[in-house]
């Protein structure tokens, strides 16, 4: 250890002990910081991260390993990932893997619980404050981890406010540390629960590189009484802290100490208030400009480095309302009241925020307050007054909610609700009335209004899921029971529902399918199965009757067909123009040519531009016209909807029982050529598609006057010459020349 070199001898005895008491120094000094590093190194936990930066996130989002959640709320971290070059590579993996996009923020923290998602939140969000009510969460901020040091006491140890006085409240990180651990005595207002030894905050070390500018500065004694409370100090310390490798660091504060060490605070501390000042100047800034995300990202950073000032905290307030985020804005109320109790325009705010949540009674308090200080405030006396005509609102509308009198409990609570438009409760009640009064639609809107604004409501998604069902809506229905689902996803009642939900809509689904694949019979096969699981909601009956309406139709079952779209006009909407269509299709198949012009011209008045309505009145009109000449279908006595092979069994059949060779009587023989020859013709127009066609729209195809628009209809006076038949047609053949008969 004493090993002088040639150009250093100390002479004396005295300066060889002292070399050797300054050896020793150093070695248990640098024995100690190994000891410290030594230690915290085999108490360093693994990496519990998935992932430490954006583009490692990306990566396994777009692998699905993950998946992103968002809300409806969202914040402005959603808006950049769909528009800043920052996110492309998210983007991308988003497109492979979308994100689950969720009904409020207060969904983010329950959803992400259940399974391996991601959310941003920014740090004072609603996710925020929820977390400290959950265990298991990483936090992840500017692409790394947050690394967290602890200060450990024993709980309500007298020593905790001999610590406070030696911290310098300025320095942003001592300050962070002063809130969490010391100022609010391990109280922090909120209910805590106790979380495994897994939890990141109690498994990450007090490692000495981590921590060594904190109790450096917490040592610091511009009050001069350092020395009296040392010793009080480092035995409380010592007690308190179950970390062996702090020893070692106490051994070495002396050395730490000095007077340069002030002078150097003291520097910092005027810079920390300068760039406060310039967070808080850019803030009013962007909010004169109304860029609200730019102005909570300044005062963000602001109340990071000073959370003792009121101004900035109502100032991210004020942002926050303007943004409609008044669950948000309420926290930075409450904080800026505990900061200045008489500061009256921040308990102004707060009162007309809790007054549209419907805390009365704290809202009052609130306003009590002002009135204390602001005797002649009548703005605000006037609050106290409505706030009394409110409760006998919702006094009101509770009585006749309870008795039974729907329409009038729904006039109070509307009344009330122009006012406590954030007060589910209201909300909830009055979609009580509406469903009621039948108005369900109304009643759907109030209880979604319920969902937005409370963080548990299974039982809300449930009532709005069974309403949606009420009215036929079964697709929509399926969907607000999955939310449900997705708050609990062991809810009994929500399970239960969802199953019958689930496959009501997978057999709708099929009838869908059935319907676009023209595959009719299965159609009406499918449509009564549906009407067997599902006998109690008319809506989804008659949503059943509209598709086999169109079955039964095409089918050509007109009768069933009418039945059934005439229930659907009668019982759903008697405008609905699809059905009004089909139904006049089937009267033109019923030949009812009346009833076919009736529906064709209600649906062109309730749609003037639908062309399936035109050109099935033009039709309809057309053959009404045609109704006293020759009709293909009754010479041939088959249905408008007959298929060709059925066409060509009648036409056989009548063809040989008027063959003009099986009548000897010359006046039934003329009587026979005349059908026959119209028995042929027939036969001809219904087997050629094009002349069938022309023919279903009212133009006889074989008379040359309908040909060129003229009127009249040709008969069988026109000679039986091969050519002497319009566009050649001949009834006995399709050899050329004359054809004689044979009369024997």
């Amino acid at each position: 250890m004493y090993q002088p070199s040639p150009s250093f001898q100390l002479v004396s005895d005295g300066g060889k002990i002292l070399y050797t008491i300054f050896g020793v120094v150093h070695i248990l000094l640098l024995m100690g910081l190994y000891q410290s590093y030594l230690i915290t190194a085999l108490l360093q936990p693994g990496d519990p991260y998935p992932f430490r930066n954006l583009e490692q996130m990306s990566a396994m989002i777009k692998s699905k390993e993950y998946q992103l959640l968002e809300s409806d709320g969202g914040n402005w971290v959603y808006d950049e990932i769909r528009t800043s070059p920052i996110f492309s590579s998210l983007r991308q993996a988003l497109e492979k893997n979308p994100a689950v996009m969720l009904t409020s923020d207060g969904e983010l923290v329950p959803t992400a619980q259940k399974g391996k998602y991601v959310f941003f939140s920014q740090i004072d969000a609603y996710t925020s404050y929820q977390l400290q009510d959950y265990c298991g969460f990483l936090t992840v901020m500017e692409d790394l981890p947050q690394v967290t040091s602890h200060f450990l006491f024993q709980k309500n140890s007298s020593f905790v406010e001999a610590v406070n006085k030696k911290i310098i409240l300025q320095q942003s990180f001592i300050m962070r540390t002063y809130t969490k651990y010391f100022d609010s005595g391990f109280n922090t207002g909120t209910k805590h629960i106790i979380c495994p030894a897994s939890t990141i905050d109690d498994i990450t070390p007090l490692a000495l590189r981590n921590c060594a500018g904190i109790f450096w500065l917490l040592f610091i004694d511009p009050c001069g009484c350092y020395n009296k409370e040392r010793g009080q100090f480092l035995q409380s310390i010592n007690q308190s802290i179950n970390r062996p490798f702090l020893r070692p660091f106490d051994e070495m504060l002396p050395q730490l100490i000095g007077s340069s060490t002030l002078y150097f605070l003291i520097a910092c501390i005027a810079a920390h208030k300068e760039e406060v000042e310039r967070h808080l100047e850019r803030g009013k800034e962007f909010l004169a400009k109304a860029q609200f995300a730019d102005a909570l990202n300044s005062y963000h950073a602001a109340i990071e480095l000073d959370p003792t000032n009121y101004q900035t905290f109502y100032r991210r307030a004020t942002v926050y309302l303007a943004m409609g985020k008044s669950k948000s804005a309420l926290p930075d109320l409450d904080k800026v009241v505990q900061l200045k109790p008489d500061f009256t325009a921040a308990r102004i705010q707060r009162g007309n925020v809790l007054l549209k949540q419907g805390e009365l009674d704290a809202a009052q308090q609130d306003f009590d307050s002002v009135l204390s200080v602001e005797p002649n405030n009548n703005e605000v006396a006037a609050k106290v007054e409505h706030i009394n005509e409110l409760r006998q609102m919702v006094s009101n509308g509770e009585h006749f909610l309870e008795n039974g009198e729907f329409q009038e409990a729904e006039h109070y609570l509307s009344k009330a609700i122009e006012t406590m438009m954030w007060d589910g409760s209201l909300y909830k009640m009055r979609g009580e009335c509406y469903k009621h009064l039948g108005e369900t639609q109304k009643a759907i809107a109030d209880l979604r209004n319920v969902a937005k604004l409370f963080s548990d409501s299974t039982d809300v998604y449930l009532d709005v899921s069974k309403l949606y069902y009420s009215i036929g809506d079964v697709e929509e229905s399926l969907n607000q029971i999955r939310e449900c689902l997705k708050l609990d996803a062991d809810h009994k009642k929500c399970k239960d529902f969802y199953k019958g939900v689930k496959k009501l809509a997978k057999m709708r689904e099929d009838l869908n399918k059935l319907v676009s694949k023209q595959d009719w019979m299965g159609c009406l096969e499918k449509g009564q199965s549906i009407l067997k699981a599902e006998t109690k909601v008319p809506s989804i009956q008659f949503d059943v009757f509209r598709q086999t309406c169109k079955c039964n139709l095409n089918a050509g079952h007109v009768r069933e067909a009418i039945q059934e779209c005439s229930e659907v006009l009668k019982n759903q909407d008697e405008n609905d123009v699809e059905v009004l269509c089909d139904r006049g299709e089937a009267h033109i198949l019923n030949e009812d040519w009346d009833a076919a012009i009736a529906d064709f011209q209600k649906a062109l008045k309730a749609n003037e531009e639908h062309k399936k309505a035109r050109e099935g009145l033009q039709k309809a009109e057309r053959l009404k016209k045609q109704a006293g000449k020759r009709d293909y279908y009754k010479i041939l006595g088959v249905r408008r909807n007959a298929n060709k092979r059925e066409i060509m069994k009648a036409y056989r059949k009548l063809a040989q029982q008027w063959h003009p060779d099986n009548f000897q009587d010359d006046e039934e023989k003329k009587k026979a050529q005349d059908k026959f020859i119209n028995i042929a013709a027939a036969k001809e127009v219904l087997t050629d598609e094009e002349k069938r066609r022309q023919f279903d729209q009212g133009i006889d195809p074989l008379d040359p006057q309908a040909q060129q628009g003229g009127g009249g209809h040709w008969g069988h006076h026109q000679g039986f010459q091969h050519q002497g038949f319009p566009h050649g047609f001949n009834p006995f053949g399709d050899g050329g020349g004359s054809f004689k008969f044979h009369f024997g």
